[in-house]
């Protein structure tokens, strides 16, 4: 992905999470209730998405890098 691309997904995000009034930083992803809550919503796709979803870790650890790799500064 691009830094055009990714300073999208982070300005996106940026705003998505202050409308909630969540302050996002780049470690965010890491919260343990963060996790869990998405772990919980992982579980609910398997009835929207044909076919195997890949492992939770597995997702959860590309999404972190995903998160990760925003321009944060």
């Amino acid at each position: 992905m691009g830094e055009q691309e990714l300073a999208s997904i982070h300005h996106m995000l940026i705003d998505s999470c202050r409308s909630k009034g969540i302050e996002p930083g780049p470690l965010s992803m890491d919260d343990e209730a963060v996790v869990r809550m998405a772990r919980q919503g992982y579980e609910g796709l398997k009835d929207d998405v044909a076919g195997e979803l890949p492992d939770f870790e597995e997702a959860m650890a590309r999404v972190q890098g995903l998160y990760r790799s925003l321009p944060w500064q």
